[in-house]
């Protein structure tokens, strides 16, 4: 075994030791191997299956969504701190097409630039408590604009929305996560806070606005998996701890 790999295994075997002791507080994830600047840790993604946008009655869907395509972009550059550009490809509202605004892009394609966050989230459980949920995937988009052919109607999507990781704690290839719907409260996210590095709670809500109108809660929905990781022009197994 390499020695770095030595490194992410003995951190693994630490966090799941350690794990009782640290449930009961508040603490944000650590991603491994540690992206910088100078060294990023990039990756690819995309959607596992159709992901959704729902407003006001109105519901987007898109096929696809690769993370790709895009030069600087797709890496933490600070630890849990990143960029990532995905292309959300086949949109449709109500058997019309869907189609970003930035640089004359094809029809049903929409580009989506966002900042990331890896932090930890709060959320609903099925008993209806509000939990901590220790490792989540904040998105938080720069302003998307985007046309449906319903009534050629501008669409506006901006604010928060945070994606659970499912696979934390164990050395990876990939990382998967999911949006979840809140059952308590249709038509949002389930994660409405998420907590940063300095253990602040911020409100987290993906909104929408039509023909720059005001803003209304959204939901989305979908999952997704982000892979091939590279450090260095080397592919690298990834340790989120939580």
């Amino acid at each position: 075994m390499k020695f770095s790999k030595f490194v992410l295994a003995l951190a693994a075997i630490l966090v799941v030791a350690l794990g009782t002791a640290t449930a009961a507080q508040a603490a944000n994830p650590s991603v491994l191997p540690v992206g910088t600047e100078a060294s990023p840790l990039s990756f690819t993604g995309k959607a596992k299956g159709v992901t959704k946008l729902i407003a006001e009655g109105r519901t987007v869907e898109c096929r696809e969504a690769p993370a790709e395509g895009s030069i600087g972009g797709r890496e933490f550059t600070n630890g849990r701190l990143g960029l990532v550009i995905i292309t959300f490809k086949g949109c449709v509202s109500s058997n019309t097409a869907c189609t970003g605004l930035e640089r004359a892009e094809p029809e049903g394609q929409i580009k989506v630039h966002a900042i990331i966050h890896i932090w930890a989230g709060r959320l609903v459980n099925a008993r209806g408590e509000v939990v901590l949920h220790r490792a989540v995937i904040v998105f938080l988009p720069l302003h998307v604009h985007f046309t449906c052919g319903f009534g050629l109607v501008l669409v506006l999507v901006l604010g928060c929305v945070a994606a659970l990781i499912s696979n934390i704690n164990r050395l990876a290839r990939t990382l998967e996560s999911n949006f979840i719907e809140n059952e308590k409260r249709e038509g949002i996210n389930d994660i409405t806070e998420v907590e940063n590095e300095r253990g602040e709670f911020i409100p987290c809500s993906l909104k929408t606005a039509f023909n720059e109108g005001r803003e209304v809660n959204s939901l989305q929905t979908g999952e997704s998996v982000a892979e091939k990781f590279k450090q260095g022009g080397r592919e690298v197994e990834v340790l989120v701890m939580a």
